[in-house]
């Protein structure tokens, strides 16, 4: 649970920091382009991600899962880290990062266009913890095993999970 928790906080600043060193590093008329790419990439992440991460789980155990997705993340920090790209400008004199992070949401959550933005922030972490208890639930009250909790999730990412529940409806 802590894991997934540290995983969660660490994902709220790493997403829109992958948006701001994009626009760092691709040229403005083809920063649109970039954006499709960037999240078709995750959309498929969700899509192919629970599946594959339910078949390592279910080929060698949880521990050594969650090891694997530690050390592909720290390659990933590796490269993001050995990227070079033009500095964002420094901030006002005197000011600390926490003030710099404060005037930065005070302006995103002030902004017409991002009034949602809260709100997406509070699902993401309610979506975090539903996750963290789908799956035990699914492991021990339904006996499901690893590579059916993948798909599952995986559905659920595609919006398959709708259809399937209207389809067949619940069960128990």
């Amino acid at each position: 649970m802590l894991l997934a928790l540290l995983g969660g906080a660490a994902a709220l600043f790493h997403d829109p920091a992958a948006h701001a060193l994009l626009v760092d590093l691709v040229p403005p008329h083809r920063l649109m382009g970039a954006n499709v790419q960037l999240e078709q990439g995750r959309a498929a992440a969700k899509a192919v991600g629970p599946i594959a991460a339910g078949a390592l789980i279910g080929a060698i155990g949880a521990p050594l899962a969650v090891l694997a997705d530690a050390v592909a993340h720290c390659a990933i920090g590796a490269l993001l880290a050995g990227l070079s790209h033009r500095a964002a400008p420094a901030g006002p004199h005197g000011q600390t990062v926490r003030q710099q992070g404060q005037e930065g949401l005070r302006w995103l959550y002030r902004h017409p266009r991002c009034a949602g933005s809260p709100y997406t922030n509070l699902w993401f972490v309610f979506h975090a913890a539903v996750t963290a208890l789908v799956v035990p639930l699914a492991l021990l009250n339904l006996g499901l095993g690893a590579s059916a909790i993948g798909v599952v999730l995986a559905a659920a990412g595609t919006g398959l999970s709708a259809a399937a529940a209207r389809r067949w409806g619940p069960r128990g």
